[in-house]
Protein backbone atom coordinates (compact mmCIF):
# COMPACT_ATOMS: atom_id res chain seq x y z
CA UNK A 1 0.00 0.00 0.00
CA UNK A 2 1.40 3.23 -1.26
CA UNK A 3 0.83 5.96 1.30
CA UNK A 4 0.13 9.48 -0.21
CA UNK A 5 0.75 12.40 0.96
CA UNK A 6 -2.37 14.53 1.77
CA UNK A 7 -1.37 17.32 3.21
CA UNK A 8 -0.02 18.44 -0.70
CA UNK A 9 -3.75 17.92 -1.92
CA UNK A 10 -5.46 20.01 1.44
CA UNK A 11 -3.44 22.37 2.67
CA UNK A 12 -6.11 22.66 5.95
CA UNK A 13 -5.08 19.14 6.41
CA UNK A 14 -1.83 20.40 7.87
CA UNK A 15 -3.77 22.21 10.78
CA UNK A 16 -5.74 18.82 11.95
CA UNK A 17 -2.65 16.80 11.89
CA UNK A 18 -0.98 19.51 13.92
CA UNK A 19 -4.32 19.54 16.76
CA UNK A 20 -3.91 16.07 16.62
CA UNK A 21 -0.59 15.68 17.26
CA UNK A 22 -1.26 18.17 20.15
CA UNK A 23 -4.28 16.13 21.77
CA UNK A 24 -2.32 13.34 21.62
CA UNK A 25 0.80 14.79 22.97
CA UNK A 26 -1.64 16.51 26.36
CA UNK A 27 -3.38 12.45 26.87
CA UNK A 28 0.62 10.93 26.86
CA UNK A 29 2.11 13.45 29.04
CA UNK A 30 -1.43 13.34 32.09
CA UNK A 31 -1.27 9.62 32.04
CA UNK A 32 2.97 9.47 32.14
CA UNK A 33 2.51 12.28 35.01
CA UNK A 34 -0.11 9.96 36.78
CA UNK A 35 1.05 8.32 40.01
CA UNK A 36 1.46 4.37 39.57
CA UNK A 37 -1.45 2.74 41.23
CA UNK A 38 -0.50 1.04 45.11
CA UNK A 39 -1.34 -2.27 44.00
CA UNK A 40 1.11 -1.93 40.94
CA UNK A 41 3.59 -0.62 43.47
CA UNK A 42 3.03 -3.39 45.85
CA UNK A 43 3.37 -5.77 43.21
CA UNK A 44 6.93 -4.11 41.88
CA UNK A 45 8.59 -4.58 45.71
CA UNK A 46 7.59 -7.90 45.36
CA UNK A 47 9.21 -8.82 42.47
CA UNK A 48 12.28 -6.61 43.77
CA UNK A 49 11.85 -8.85 47.39
CA UNK A 50 11.78 -12.05 45.02
CA UNK A 51 9.11 -13.54 46.86
CA UNK A 52 5.50 -14.08 45.60
CA UNK A 53 3.13 -12.31 48.20
CA UNK A 54 1.22 -15.62 49.99
CA UNK A 55 3.60 -17.95 48.93
CA UNK A 56 5.95 -19.68 51.27
CA UNK A 57 9.33 -22.31 50.06
CA UNK A 58 6.97 -25.52 50.32
CA UNK A 59 4.54 -23.81 47.56
CA UNK A 60 7.65 -23.80 45.23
Amino acid sequence: MVRKDLSAADPGRDAIDRQIEENLRKVYNEAVSEALPDRFTDLLAQLKAGEPKGKSDDDR
